[in-house]
């Protein structure tokens, strides 16, 4: 059962992608985000075969500790302790949106050159101070359509470099929506 979600309901600053197959994938981590600034982390070693926790070794826990905690790539495995391999990122938004100041742990898995799993657990705080969505705000043209009327500054839509004032609204996850009322796809 999927929980329900108010308005003022706030996430921790992750951009998710639908992977090819199943699952989701992080697109993008919000630097002001709770995810980003103040995620407590932990890390774990896995063999891809059987799932076994391995020790690991020094050298590569420093490598680890080096690196972004969360990156573009990992694969989101689990929200609070519930699995989301065959979820949708409709789905899996009600379960890491939640509200101000409550805690959220996401697990995320990353591949390794040496064909190890990499665990990645973050718990991290749900903050209002950060951005949602992706940094648009649309407004109807005499048409209906909807057209872009600004970006955020620093946000996903604008560090794409691909979406630009004035345009159209076409489709959201390959569905075409210019024939919807908004109110049907906006919420």
């Amino acid at each position: 059962m999927l929980a329900a979600h108010s308005r003022q309901d706030v996430g921790v600053g992750l951009v998710l992608r639908k992977l090819k197959g199943a699952g989701l994938c992080v697109r993008q981590i919000v630097e002001q985000g709770s995810l980003a600034t103040s995620a407590s982390i932990h890390y774990q070693l896995f063999r891809s075969a059987d799932g076994l926790e391995i020790q690991m070794p020094s050298a590569l826990a420093k490598q680890v500790k080096q690196q972004p905690s969360i990156q573009p790539g990992d694969i989101l495995t689990a929200v609070n302790g519930q699995s989301v391999a065959e979820m949708s990122a409709n789905q899996v938004k009600p379960l890491i949106l939640g509200p101000k100041n409550s805690e959220v742990t996401l697990c995320f898995q990353r591949l390794l050159p040496d064909g190890l799993w990499l665990g990645i657990t973050a718990t991290a705080k749900r903050s209002d101070e950060e951005q949602f969505g992706i940094g648009v705000t649309f407004k109807k043209d005499t048409d209906g359509r909807l057209r872009v009327k600004s970006l955020v500054p620093g946000g996903p839509a604008q560090q794409t470099q691909n979406i630009f004032v004035n345009d159209v609204l076409v489709a959201i996850d390959s569905k075409n929506v210019l024939a919807m009322p908004p109110s049907s796809f906006m919420h």
